[in-house]
């Protein structure tokens, strides 16, 4: 795969990735609003904080499926050659896999983060540009063959585009901070 195909295929952990705070700040799904850790403690500390939803994991795995159909049905001269990614099931599943990765990824982070001690919103540099594609990489990787050479391309694209979609979500606020 080139790199244009690759950026291609991370569209869906993208969409799943930023699918939470859209549907947060139109109040989508409002009565799915509850914290996946139902404000529990481990430590004297949250487990994942208040921002880690069930409509943020229902959106974003939702939003990371539909990228995907979206991709299956564009990807009628297939554009992107990976074997088994070959049907719509294929993509479907890729779908899930990388919105529920993703969001799985970027929990896994918060709880470091409650657990050190940083408050939600705050920075904790490089893991919250690479949280995300840590975690799509992981659960992808049932259906597609990452290589070193995608692997890498991947993070990059994490700690580079990431800076960048939070300050313009920022500046269109979607979000309440830049970082």
């Amino acid at each position: 795969m080139n790199y244009v195909e690759l950026f291609y295929l991370f569209f869906p952990v993208f969409a799943a990735n930023m699918a939470p705070q859209v549907a947060s700040r139109l109040n989508i799904l409002k009565s799915f609003d509850k914290s996946v850790d139902f404000g529990k403690t481990l430590f004297g500390k949250r487990i994942f904080g208040q921002n880690k939803t069930f409509r943020g994991f229902f959106v974003g795995i939702t939003f990371s499926i539909i990228v995907s159909f979206l991709q299956y049905i564009l990807d009628a001269n297939k554009i992107i050659e990976i074997e088994k990614l070959s049907g719509l099931w294929q993509f479907m599943l890729f779908g899930f896999l990388a919105g529920f990765g993703a969001l799985l990824g970027d929990s896994v982070e918060s709880f470091f983060k409650r657990q050190f001690g940083i408050k939600e919103g705050r920075p904790f540099v490089p893991f919250d540009q690479i949280d995300y594609i840590l975690g799509f990489l992981l659960f992808t990787s049932i259906v597609v063959d990452w290589g070193w050479k995608e692997i890498f391309f991947a993070l990059l694209c994490g700690l580079f585009l990431n800076p960048i979609i939070n300050f313009l979500a920022y500046l269109f606020k979607i979000k309440k901070t830049y970082w």
